[in-house]
């Protein structure tokens, strides 16, 4: 509920609005003084008088490469007085882009903004060696529009002197201003000496809150899985993690640590690598003991690489293109081939619509570029009239930085040649994202594309692999079979990411398989992803309690206090685990013997659950009399 000018709100929408219309009350125009609005006024009628000279790059026309570039990294901000989001504008036809950028040509070349561009807020800062109580009347002038608060507004002297010193006397108007020891900006807790002992304090006050927050995320986690599978309360957190194929937390974290330990290796710039790769620090702390001291998170790092066997190998330095966006030449794609379905299309149709581009593009040399990838081998290789190029890559590296490498070996292939006019062939739908990923290889490309293949007409070709088009086929064999020493070349980060979870898949899997007292352990040995038998929730439910063998039938004595139940047919210590719903009526004849009726073996889910519940007794162990189950 909200309360305003003594009127209680009470839907959503009309909380909404109301809080819409005080923040563009505070946030409007009508706040400023009538002499500042006058300034104002008289101040964005004047034109901007700049002018230079055209044969200068950067006065040069927006491309439509630069507005998809400026479009693809723009973020999911809220909208503005237009209503319109960037997410929108994303998603364009080809007709409003040209639009928009005969838009943006239009304002760049008359350099006449629309009117409601000309609102803003600025904030101007002090320049140092300045007086401070001139700053501060220059600040309040009605010229600034800005209104300063004198209950919230404080001084902090900064110095290190141990002297005495008087506090300044400053004011606001005639109110003086409060001088404080230290005052929190931004986040930071700035004290007089500049030593940021305070800051620290309470950074690591904060940072134990946030641990602490990790150490019950475990058991959130574990009412999750529950709740999703409608496992019993009883079940073990090892069978639901099995269940629902979901790794335990532990794995999880340890998971996101390799990768941001690999992020900062490609990133020397980054502030953390100078102490993360200081290797002289591990014998300095080497002595103390991880029972009574937390290690640092290189010592964590280093530690689960030598557990996992990792090996990392070169990794590849991030980059930043060095092209300026309006040299980035724009490559000629033509995905002619692709709308063809390859699932209902025939390589004789790929073979015949090749040979036709073929002929309509016979003054291009062809290139053929493939990657190849298996469990022991990645290799790249470039296939053209005269020149067959291949290299071998770690076995890390993921199948597109193999194809992104055959790329670049043709790039470089192109640029030693004497031809003018070429046409890559690649199996590599992602090309058209040349010019927006950070892949380091791309960054390459792009500056190759623009500094040294000015000259030449490069033309990239999607083809469908495996389809029995000869180069291809050739690109395909030789990237097979490439050798080379593959230790040399560095890989980006984020290709080790498969390998981090398959190492982590493997540990899982070993926890596992030490769960031999798990009763959902004999259903299923190998943590698999399996597939629900039934559309409804309630059936899936069922089966899920009778895998994991934690039902109400059999466990709700340790709930409430009773003694165990027993089974007059199997007893006490018979393991009895209902297998999957395909498996049902040839476990169910060796489970429960003669006694179950070939008709209720076909019977629904639940109707065949009710059966096992009226042939199976139970009764308390030492009682005479059995006990009905409710």
């Amino acid at each position: 509920m909200l309360i305003c000018n003594g009127v209680s709100i009470n839907t959503i929408s009309e909380i909404a609005n109301t809080l819409a219309e005080t923040f563009a009350k505070t946030s409007s125009c009508d706040n400023y003084t009538p002499t500042f609005q006058a300034l104002k006024r008289r101040e964005e009628r004047v034109k901007l008088n700049f002018s230079s000279s055209n044969e200068e790059g950067y006065n040069s026309p927006l491309t439509l490469l630069e507005l998809r570039v400026a479009l693809h990294r723009s973020g999911n901000t809220a909208a503005g007085p237009d209503g319109l989001h960037y997410i929108m504008l994303r998603h364009l036809s080809e007709s409003s882009i040209l639009s928009l950028l005969l838009l943006f040509n239009r304002i760049w070349e008359t350099q006449v903004f629309p009117t409601q561009w000309c609102h803003a807020h600025v904030l101007p800062f002090p320049k140092p060696e300045r007086q401070i109580q001139t700053t501060i009347n220059n600040f309040t002038k009605e010229q600034s529009s800005f209104v300063f608060s004198t209950e919230e507004t404080v001084s902090v002297v900064f110095s290190r002197n141990r002297g005495v010193f008087p506090n300044p006397k400053l004011f606001i108007g005639r109110s003086l201003i409060k001088v404080v020891k230290e005052f929190k900006f931004l986040g930071l807790i700035f004290d007089q000496s500049l030593r940021f002992h305070r800051h620290l304090k309470d950074l690591k006050i904060r940072s134990a809150k946030a641990l602490n927050i990790l150490k019950i995320l475990d058991p959130v986690h574990h009412q999750g899985l529950r709740l999703c599978l409608g496992a019993f309360r009883t079940s073990p957190v090892e069978s639901l993690y099995a269940e629902a194929y979901e790794p335990p937390l532990d794995l999880r974290r340890k998971y996101l640590c390799l990768n941001h330990f690999m992020k900062i290796q490609s990133m020397k710039t980054n502030t953390a690598y100078s102490y993360l790769f200081n290797f002289s620090l591990y014998d300095f702390n080497s002595h103390r003991s991880s029972l009574t001291y937390s290690q640092p998170f290189h010592f964590r790092i280093r530690d689960l690489i030598n557990d996992l066997n990792l090996n990392i190998g070169r990794i590849a330095l991030c980059k930043i293109s060095e092209v300026p966006p309006w040299k980035v030449i724009y490559p000629k794609f033509d995905f002619t081939l692709s709308c063809y379905s390859k699932a209902c299309t025939p390589e004789s149709t790929y073979r015949t619509l090749y040979l036709e581009h073929r002929e309509l593009f016979s003054d291009y040399e062809p290139i053929f570029t493939d990657g190849s990838k298996s469990e022991s081998h990645v290799g790249s290789a470039v296939v053209s009239l005269s020149t067959v190029i291949t290299d071998a890559l770690p076995i890390s590296a993921s199948i597109y930085t193999a194809e992104l490498h055959a790329l670049r070996i043709a790039i470089e292939h192109i640029s030693l040649s004497r031809g003018k006019k070429f046409i890559i062939y690649t199996a590599l739908q992602s090309i058209v994202s040349l010019h927006s990923s950070s892949h380091p290889i791309l960054v390459d490309i792009t500056y190759a594309l623009a500094n040294h293949l000015k000259k030449k007409d490069i033309r990239f070709c999607w083809i469908p692999g495996h389809a029995g088009i000869t180069g291809n086929e050739l690109a395909d064999t030789a990237a097979r079979s490439a050798t080379g020493s593959s230790e040399r070349f560095p890989i980006p980060h984020s290709d080790l990411k498969a390998c981090f979870k398959q190492k982590l898949q493997s540990v899982w899997q070993s926890n596992w398989d030490q769960q031999t007292e798990n009763k959902l352990h004999n259903v299923m040995p190998v943590l698999a992803q399996t597939v629900p038998s039934s559309s409804n929730r309630r059936e899936q439910v069922i089966w899920t309690r009778l895998r994991l063998r934690h039902t109400r039938l059999t466990h709700r004595h340790l709930l409430f206090g009773e003694p165990p139940p027993y089974c007059e047919i199997f007893g006490p210590q018979e393991r009895q685990t209902v297998p999957p719903a395909e498996r049902v009526q040839t476990r169910s004849m060796t489970r429960r013997g003669p006694q179950a009726s070939s008709s209720e073996l076909t019977l629904p889910v639940p109707l065949a659950i009710r059966g096992t519940k009226r042939r199976a007794m139970l009764k308390p162990v030492g009682g005479s009399s059995p006990k009905r189950p409710s």
